[in-house]
């Protein structure tokens, strides 16, 4: 290989690093085992390596600008103003990517109710979280979406039948889910993005539900999608 095309391809490497910025993880006590996952099987690999902070408990709605990508897991402690929420669109609209995972929809309010009933992330694609105890029946709605790509859903997963929603808004692209609620979604915000994933990982694995790791593969598609330049937003 010659001298130029070497460094041709480090610059290459390089600019793709850079543009993946610093990812954000934000989640109180039992988000930290889905966080320490997330850490050492995705983000800190010998295979990948991304820019990452764990913020513990508090959620960074003052300094958004810090991060490309900030994943929410289960809950956080810092309930937003409605001005903080404000400046979470404009960061979203503006290339900024956030990934819910469980119920941490529910801490962007004071209660689920109210998340529920001022639609406060309903421009993020959520309405609210949904439980039943009994699980709800999901297939796969949308199969060309990049978070599947391989994964094999030919044999459906026990994960298929689900406790954990979302009723999801508009935006919202229902990957898996039924036809009302959302399992695994994912929503354009202008130049950003939002996604949603019903599951923990941590959960799946400590009740042996996740066989062949194919939540495992989702989440990590979802994380690439967010972070990679490849499937930015066209227009940015």
């Amino acid at each position: 290989m010659s001298c130029k095309m070497l460094i041709f391809l480090l610059f290459i490497f390089a600019s793709t690093f850079l543009n993946a910025g610093t990812v954000a993880l934000v989640g109180a006590s039992e988000g930290q085992d889905e966080l320490k996952l997330i850490t050492n099987e995705i983000l800190d690999t010998e295979t990948q390596q991304y820019k990452f902070k764990n913020l513990s408990a508090t959620f960074p709605f003052d300094n958004l600008s810090d991060y490309s990508l900030i994943i929410a897991a289960v809950r956080f402690s810092n309930t937003p103003t409605q001005e903080q929420l404000t400046k979470l669109r404009k960061w979203i609209e503006d290339g900024g990517n956030l990934i819910l995972i469980s119920t941490v929809p529910n801490s962007f309010a004071k209660t689920p109710e109210q998340l529920d009933k001022d639609h406060l992330m309903a421009w993020a694609g959520v309405w609210k979280v949904i439980y039943r105890a009994k699980g709800i029946n999901c297939v796969v709605q949308v199969p060309e979406n990049q978070a599947l790509n391989g994964v094999d859903l030919t044999q459906e997963p026990k994960w298929f039948k689900a406790q954990q929603l979302i009723w999801h808004y508009r935006n919202m692209q229902n990957i898996i889910g039924n036809e009302k609620y959302c399992l695994v979604g994912y929503a354009t915000v202008n130049a950003g993005s939002v996604s949603f994933l019903g599951y923990e990982l941590n959960k799946l694995r400590s009740d042996k539900l996740d066989s062949g790791g194919r939540w495992f593969k989702i989440l990590k598609n979802i994380i690439e999608m967010a972070e990679l330049p490849q499937y930015k937003h066209p227009k940015y």
